[in-house]
């Protein structure tokens, strides 16, 4: 028997759940300590996108859902670190939701921090709107919007 006869999958099926339902991106998706006893736990974000229902943060036990918590906003990402030096060492869990960092640790709400405010040069709000327009359109001319971007300073450029 060759091995193309066999039809086995090299992919061990550890747990579906179809009733589960969750929508997730892959960087919205960890394996942390949460409680600091060496036991990882799934940490993940559910995507929501309609108009009546919350994004939530969801912690996995296994098979079981250990937590549940509504967020503000879409998350953008999702990561844990470890803030301090204490014994036993338990991780904050951090959810970049739009211009908003929420920290977690213990699965409680921790911290918020919002990013500052920083405004748009004018030359840089005109471009953005023109591509709005354009877009709308469907006549983006890239090479004329980037070469005006270009003569404006990287530092002086937003993040967003």
């Amino acid at each position: 028997m060759s091995r193309g006869d066999l039809n086995v999958s090299r992919w061990l099926e550890a747990h579906t759940d179809r009733s589960a339902a969750l929508t997730t991106l892959p960087r919205n998706a960890i394996l942390a300590d949460i409680a600091g006893t060496g036991d990882y736990h799934l940490v993940i974000t559910d995507l929501k996108f309609e108009k009546d229902t919350k994004c939530r943060l969801k912690v996995y036990k296994g098979t079981l859902l250990t937590s549940d918590q509504a967020l503000a906003n879409v998350p953008n990402s999702l990561i844990s670190f470890y803030a301090d030096q204490l014994e036993p060492r338990i991780p904050v869990v951090a959810v970049a939701c739009s211009s908003e960092l929420f920290l977690y640790k213990n699965l409680k709400p921790y911290y918020k921090f919002r990013v500052p405010y920083c405004p748009l040069l004018q030359e840089e709000k005109d471009i953005w709107n023109e591509i709005l327009q354009d877009q709308e359109a469907n006549l983006v001319n890239t090479e004329k919007l980037v070469s005006v971007l270009k003569n404006i300073s990287y530092s002086n450029l937003s993040a967003r």
